[in-house]
Order: C-alpha cells, then structure tokens, then sequence
C-alpha cells in the first residue's frame, strides 16, 4: 500500500507547475521530464529536495496533459499548504473541467471576492462564465460586463470582450454582437488589433459587410489620423 507523498514535495511541485503556467512554456506531453515530475507527484518518497529538483529540471504541468485529477490533487495540496489564489484558480478549474459546475462556482465566486488584480478578476469571470455557460446553458453577461469596466490591462479587456462578442454572436446573431461592438468600430489607427476586433469582424463578414471588415483590421493610411466611421446600418460588397 503506497504512502501519501509528502505535502511539502506536492506544495513544492504545484507552485513549479504554476511557473510553468505563467511562463506558457510547457514541455511536449509525454516527454521524459514532464513523465518524471508526474512520477514524483505520485512517487512514496518525494520531499523538498526532490521538489527542487523537479524545478531545476524544467517547468512541467499536468493542465498541459488535461490530466485534471492530478493538476486539482496537486492544486488542493497546495491549498492545504497556504497556497494562493493561483492554487486556487486551478483547483476550481479542475473541478469544471471534471463537470462540476456548482463546487467550480462556489469557489470561483469566493475567489472573485479575494481577487485584487487585473489579470485575477479578468481569469476569475472568464472560468465563471464559461463555467454557467458549457456546463449549466446560462448565458449570464453579468460575469463579464461587471468586471470588464473596472480592468484597465488592455490583454485582459480585450479577453473579456472578445468572449462577450463570440457569444453574443452565437446566441442573438452577428448583428447584436457588431452593435455590441459599435465603440470599438471607430478604432483609431495607434489602436493595436485585438482579437475582440477580430470577432468582430467575423461578424461584419457574417452580415456580407466585407469592405467593413477589411478596414477594421487594417491600419489607416498615415495620412488618415482618423479613420472613418463604421455605420451600423447595411454597408459592403453583399449589401
């Protein structure tokens, strides 16, 4: 019968995983180096200095093999070790992932109230959203809306409006999501293109406003400081 690894090695092990997260560099599945850190996360004889080890031979993950039992086993141990909202985030996010919708909330609602960052509130309302929305069919913009206006990191608004275009689009057609869009129809050319825009403009494509497309992902012309506005009435080739 195996022992239960030492929480200090597992604690030692999730916070490599979530440098590794960060980072985004994640070796391929399956190599050697993620195969050994897994071992060692389920290994009898793990303590510090085999957690140290693991980190000095490379940012591994579990999330990167969606093996989700093992990144929440490793999340949880991390909690019970004081771990943070990062140990948090993910051991939620497991719990979505295995299709537990009502834990995944309750934690993420909590999380919400403890997150302080742009990047915490933003990642938080996205799995919250995403949570109602695969798992329980609830379309509830509140998630994103409510948050989207207090965050000021460009990368984070611009994730949380490009999934409130995606599903506006999906639920009441292309025309709600490019009226929901209509401030970001005027962007100015020192603007840099998002994927919110991105969207967008797969939905003027979906409405036959090609010419209208086209401009939002293209820069001005120099001499055009201003570019011109996008109506939202029927414009483009297909019209």
């Amino acid at each position: 019968m195996s022992a239960r690894p030492d929480p200090r090695a597992v604690a030692g092990l999730y916070l490599v995983l979530c440098d590794g997260l960060v980072a985004g560099t994640y070796l391929d599945p399956g190599t050697d180096r993620q195969q050994g850190a897994l071992d060692t996360a389920n290994s009898t004889n793990g303590g510090v200095t085999s957690a140290v080890q693991i980190g000095n031979g490379g940012r591994v993950t579990a999330r990167a093999r969606h093996d989700h039992p093992l990144a929440e086993r490793l999340a949880r141990a991390a909690i019970e070790e004081g771990g943070g909202f990062q140990a948090r985030y993910v051991a939620a996010e497991a719990a979505h992932f295995q299709g537990r919708p009502g834990q995944a909330e309750q934690e993420l609602a909590a999380l919400a109230a403890d997150a302080v960052s742009d990047a915490e509130r933003a990642r938080v309302a996205l799995l919250r959203f995403d949570n109602a929305f695969f798992l329980r069919g609830r379309t509830d913009l509140r998630l994103i809306d409510d948050v989207a206006d207090a965050i000021t990191v460009p990368v984070w608004r611009d994730e949380l409006l490009t999934r409130r275009f995606f599903v506006v689009g999906v639920n009441s057609g292309p025309r709600a999501a490019v009226e929901a869009g209509s401030a970001m129809l005027q962007r100015a050319g020192s603007e840099p293109l998002t994927a919110a825009h991105v969207m967008l403009s797969y939905n003027l494509v979906r409405l036959g406003r090609l010419d209208d497309a086209s401009q939002l992902l293209s820069p001005p012309p120099a001499a055009e400081r201003y570019p011109r506005p996008i109506s939202l009435g029927t414009s483009g080739r297909c019209s």
